[in-house]
């Protein structure tokens, strides 16, 4: 840059607003480079918002905490979505409901051979995160471990756990196959608007296993990232002013990149197509 720190920001501008179209994670690296060049040009409340912007389509970039740069201000929402209705009904019922369920979380949202723990975690987050959250394939012997619902065009997100497979161990055939199955579920359900994810390690995938273009694996650390940003909403909602609770819910929702299907499309993951081994 050599110094010259607002040509870079609008240079950065330009670049992203050529991609914006159709590289999502592309552009959110522009917007983080932009955020560093607003910083070295001393405009730290434009920084931050770029830096939370790229955020939130790319979860693994980070975040500036709101708890120690004070500077920092909030972007009033323009409106009140259905997560944010969902979480202040159920705050107003339950407060101590939600306490118990972050606590829940928090124990079980990890790899172990117990893998019904991890399902009911993954559940227990959906609801969290203000979505309907259910567990098929233990109510009905039949689709995905956990289902996430919400609007949109991503309707319902699927998600087959695999949090006790082995350091050195691989995805078989019929965990690839298990996959088409419930994605078939998916389809027949919600038709075009669901998508299936494999949570678990990345690990090499079978040669023999034909996964889809579109299977991703998300590691369990990703859902752990996407748990904390909800319970700091959470915290940040019962700090702050409750004269309105959709308001509120919904400003922390934005800042934290928890808006449905955003929230999950910017989970780091690869593609099972990627991990396949040739051996």
């Amino acid at each position: 840059w050599q110094g010259q720190f607002h040509q870079a920001v609008d240079a950065y501008a330009v670049l992203y607003l050529l991609e914006i179209a159709g590289a999502q994670r592309l552009v959110a690296w522009y917007r983080h480079w932009r955020g560093l060049a607003l910083m070295c040009a001393d405009d730290r409340q434009g920084a931050f918002h770029e830096f939370v912007a790229a955020a939130n389509s790319r979860s693994e970039l980070g975040r500036p905490s709101e708890k120690r740069e004070h500077a920092f201000k909030l972007e009033k929402p323009v409106e009140t979505g259905k997560q944010a209705c969902n979480l202040a009904k159920w705050y107003r019922k339950r407060k101590d409901q939600i306490q118990n369920a972050i606590r829940q979380v928090e124990s079980d949202l990890k790899y172990g051979p117990d893998t019904n723990k991890a399902e009911e975690a993954c559940r227990i987050l959906g609801s969290l995160l203000g979505l309907h959250a259910k567990r098929p394939d233990k109510a009905k012997d039949t689709g995905p471990d956990v289902t996430w619902q919400g609007e949109g065009d991503l309707s319902v997100l699927g998600l087959e756990l695999k949090t006790n497979k082995k350091k050195d161990g691989e995805y078989f055939k019929r965990n690839i196959s298990d996959c088409h199955d419930h994605a078939e579920w998916l389809s027949k359900n919600y038709g075009d608007k669901g998508k299936l994810i494999i949570v678990g390690p990345t690990l090499p995938v079978a040669k023999k296993a034909n996964p889809s273009d579109i299977l991703q694996v998300v590691e369990i650390d990703s859902m752990r990232d996407l748990f904390t940003r909800a319970k700091y909403m959470l915290e940040a909602v019962e700090a702050g002013d409750k004269t309105s609770l959709e308001h509120s819910f919904q400003t922390w929702i934005n800042y934290y990149g928890l808006n449905w299907p955003t929230c999950v499309e910017s989970l780091d993951s690869r593609l099972a197509i990627d991990l396949k081994t040739d051996s």
